[in-house]
């Protein structure tokens, strides 16, 4: 059994939010990444060629001007997760991401509501079947593209 963290990030932001980084901003973020990760982490290219890692960095990079903030946030955490450990992440930490209500945990016979904030209390113990009309089994393919993990 596993703990799922369901952190659905409900953005409401746009490409001209206030809280939007420009491309300069993210081309910073970008080079730190390349620069940090591969000192800080212990063996970073365990699973993730560094080839790879390098491309995807440059194919983000390039796409910056058209895509917005919340994409590049996705992209990160999809780059990152390659990864493949647990203790590699992006915290995605600002003012237009949302937080989802429910905390789930994967039991042999499916994915359960463990617990949740005070209105939604109802659902606590419920199993998840679907998110707007998609089988769990392809939501949770999805995730598991955005999330580090040793044990798939």
């Amino acid at each position: 059994m596993h703990r799922v963290f369901l952190t659905l990030a409900l953005a409401s932001a746009s490409i001209g939010s206030a809280h939007a980084i420009d491309a300069v901003g993210w081309k910073k973020d970008l080079a730190l990444l390349r620069s940090e990760l591969p000192k800080r982490h212990e063996n970073l290219f365990h699973t993730l060629p560094k080839a790879e890692f390098e491309s995807d960095l440059a194919t983000l990079e390039q796409r910056l001007p058209a895509i917005s903030d919340v994409e590049v946030r996705f992209e990160l955490l999809r780059l990152v997760a390659k990864v493949g450990d647990v203790h590699t992440g992006v915290a995605m930490v600002a003012d237009d991401l949302h937080r989802f209500p429910l905390e789930f945990y994967a039991f042999s016979d499916g994915i359960f509501v463990l617990s949740s904030a005070p209105s939604y209390a109802a659902a606590v113990g419920t199993r998840l079947m679907a998110i707007d009309d998609t089988p769990v089994e392809q939501v949770e393919r999805a995730l598991a593209q955005l999330t580090g993990c040793e044990n798939r």
